[in-house]
């Protein structure tokens, strides 16, 4: 890849992941400073919590409105049972308690990470995480500053004291070892995958030996809008869709016109984000009902599937394309490439015939629409770990949240090609994608395909955000 082209890269990259840090500022919730606790006669929980709830009351004052309903009357449960649809959880246990955007089931004393009972679709009622919320939710600084002294009774300090950070110190001992490795450019490659084996060994036993309650307060805090910034770009660095799009616009430059490659490009490119949009949301479809049903062998199947994926893609870096590959197959590549060479000729007729330009059009988005299809074993690999973490987090019941991510989701996925389309009309030379580069974009791929998978199969709870 030219220099160009990875200036430009960078530069789209890094706006980008400051948009999406900004992002994830931006609250939701049209709940903001009210408690709705639901509690009944005769439970023990239900009495702790409205101590602590008269504590938080007493604490922020104005700031904050707690609305009690004992669910033995029958007014009270048939508000209950409307929060409950609202927030596509179930009324079949007590306290339950409603805050901004989340629903906690259950109440005890104790601090730790933010957990999702997948029976109920309500986070557990740990006194700290209920702070979160609330937190989260009144604007006084003070009434927080507040509120925090209230968790802290040592339990989570304790755990971080325990976080092994040690372990990441052996990767940096064998990076020591690449100035004897860089002299024999044989090896290079060799030492690489061993530093890529070493790092996921690292990161595997680093989640292993880290206290549960910490991961878990990690994944609470970490903002779903950057989680989905993260894995959409991951997937948009995809060898087959970059591969067919420089295949495209390879043949475009012969077109010598500049804005004419723009436009395919982009209609190209727009019905490929539209087609991945569709494909993303039946996936949500079908996944929502899937894991309501079969949520632990549903995330053991998918975590072993995306880790074989991310095993195949990784031994393409050390062996393109030979055995088994996800890649678009050598006779489905030159029906493909054919089909381009027609919209080159039309694009050529246009010049006589105006009509033949929009046919060219019209093609170009029959094409995209056929490769996105033929694409789908490359490319539904990560976006199985996105819908896995927007089921978890905004729950089985698609709604307006699903749709938005995952319009953002598709918009992000093609960020690396609208790079690409920009570099071509700047440099407008032909070019393919070189094995080097082919191998370092399955490396990468792979990577994350092996991480996530590490964590569907041994920690999905950490695919519940906040």
């Amino acid at each position: 890849m030219n220099k160009e082209f990875l200036a430009v890269l960078i530069a789209v990259l890094t706006l980008l992941g400051l948009f999406s840090v900004g992002f994830a500022k931006l609250n939701f919730s049209d709940e903001t400073a009210t408690i709705y606790f639901f509690w009944g006669q005769g439970c023990p929980h239900c009495a702790k919590e409205k101590d602590f709830l008269n504590k938080v009351e007493e604490i922020c004052g104005d700031e904050l409105k707690i609305k009690f309903y004992e669910v033995h009357k029958e007014e009270n449960r048939k508000i209950w049972e409307r929060f409950a649809e609202r927030y596509n959880t179930s009324t079949g246990s007590y306290p339950m308690t409603f805050v901004g955007d989340k629903a906690f089931i259950g109440y005890t004393e104790a601090n730790d990470g933010l957990e999702l009972d997948s029976q109920k679709n309500a986070y557990i009622g740990y006194k700290n995480q209920i702070i979160n919320a609330i937190q989260k939710n009144i604007d006084s600084e003070i009434c927080k500053e507040k509120l925090s002294s209230l968790t802290k009774d040592g339990s989570l300090h304790k755990e971080n004291a325990n976080i092994p950070y040690w372990i990441f110190g052996i990767t940096l001992l064998y990076m020591l070892t690449y100035f004897s490795a860089r002299k024999k450019p044989k090896y290079k490659r060799y030492w690489f995958g061993g530093f890529l084996f070493l790092v996921l060994a690292c990161f595997f036993v680093f989640v292993l030996a880290t206290p549960e309650g910490v991961i878990k307060e990690f994944a609470s805090g970490f903002p779903f809008p950057l989680f989905v910034f993260i894995i959409a770009i991951a997937d948009g660095f995809n060898p087959c869709a970059f591969t067919v799009l420089i295949i495209l616009l390879s043949m475009l430059t012969y077109i010598e016109n500049k804005k004419i490659m723009l436009i395919i490009g982009l209609t190209f490119i727009i019905v490929s984000a539209i087609m991945y949009f569709v494909f993303i949301m039946g996936f949500v479809l079908v996944g929502s009902l899937a894991l309501g049903k079969y949520e632990s062998i549903i995330m053991l199947l998918l975590g072993a599937g995306i880790f074989i994926a991310g095993i195949i893609n990784i031994k393409d870096y050390f062996f393109f394309k030979k055995g088994i590959s996800l890649t678009i197959s050598e006779n489905r590549m030159r029906k493909i490439t054919s089909c381009f060479r027609r919209i080159t000729l039309l694009l050529k007729k246009s010049k006589r015939d105006k009509k033949m330009f929009l046919v060219a059009i019209g093609t170009t988005a029959l094409l995209a629409v056929f490769v996105n299809l033929v694409e789908l074993g490359c490319t539904a690999i990560l976006p199985a770990v996105y819908m896995t973490a927007l089921v978890k987090s905004f729950g089985k019941a698609i709604g307006i949240m699903h749709i938005i991510w995952t319009l953002f989701y598709a918009f992000i996925y093609i960020i690396p090609l609208l790079t690409i389309l920009i570099a071509f009309s700047y440099s407008f030379r032909a070019r393919r994608l070189s094995k080097k580069e082919g191998r370092l974009l399955k490396l990468f791929s792979g990577i994350f395909m092996l991480i996530f998978g590490i964590i569907m199969i041994f920690f999905p709870n950490l695919l519940s955000f906040a």
